[in-house]
């Protein structure tokens, strides 16, 4: 049976349309610093944590006039996972696209304004552009993994410490390589540019004027 070439086609975009939606949704350039940068934030928020006490859900009273209820540990509780994600991806309007090292493979990374150099930075328009992008980008990334990292938040294994690592390279798979790894990597190449620098700096300069025993200086 020869099936009509329309219903080929229509089958066919059927098919490969679940595919290009997540690619769609979850594509942005240099996606690793993307992630980092939101974990970066959420990092924050979990180190700036004070001890809170546990709320308090004995709102109602039996025949005697005790209070009965639940007290729901803090560190466990829901409310303490939509206060420290509420409003989080807000925080993208520090970032910017810049240029890294044109010796590592990815050119580009995420980082905050405030560190980058004028040569480094974007148009006006163009870092606009750019952290709407972040932004929305770290809408979808929350989205997509709202309920593994919700849990985790509350059994205690995101922390300050291992969220990076977490979100970015176990779960939402945006990084080839632990956060470690990757700060060890810029460091060697910072050490590496720096020597390059100097060596070129030490050719370039002029060599002092030899001056012959019995000579006066010009």
């Amino acid at each position: 049976m020869i099936l009509p070439r329309s219903l080929v086609v229509s089958l066919a975009a059927l098919v490969l349309l679940p595919c290009v939606e997540v690619v769609q949704g979850a594509w942005i350039e240099a996606r690793c610093s993307a992630c980092r940068a939101v974990a970066y934030e959420l990092n924050g928020r979990l180190e700036a944590e004070k001890p809170r006490n546990a709320i308090d859900m004995r709102h109602r009273l039996d025949k005697d006039g005790t209070r009965y209820g639940k007290l729901i540990d803090w560190q466990g509780s829901e409310l303490r996972v939509i206060e420290l994600l509420d409003s989080l991806c807000d925080r993208m309007k520090k970032y910017e696209l810049a240029a890294e090292h044109p010796e590592a493979h990815d050119t580009q990374r995420w980082a905050l304004s405030a560190g980058l150099a004028s040569s480094s930075k974007s148009s006006a328009q163009e870092t606009k552009q750019q952290r709407k992008q972040l932004e929305n980008y770290c809408h979808d990334l929350l989205e997509r993994h709202e309920e593994a990292l919700s849990q985790a938040l509350r059994n205690g294994e995101v922390t300050a410490e291992t969220g990076s690592d977490w979100l970015c390279l176990t779960t939402a798979r945006q990084c080839d390589k632990t956060l470690e790894a990757e700060e060890a990597e810029r460091a060697a190449l910072d050490v590496a540019q720096g020597a390059e620098a100097e060596a070129a700096g030490a050719v370039a300069a002029p060599a002092a004027p030899v001056q012959l025993e019995g000579t006066e200086e010009l």
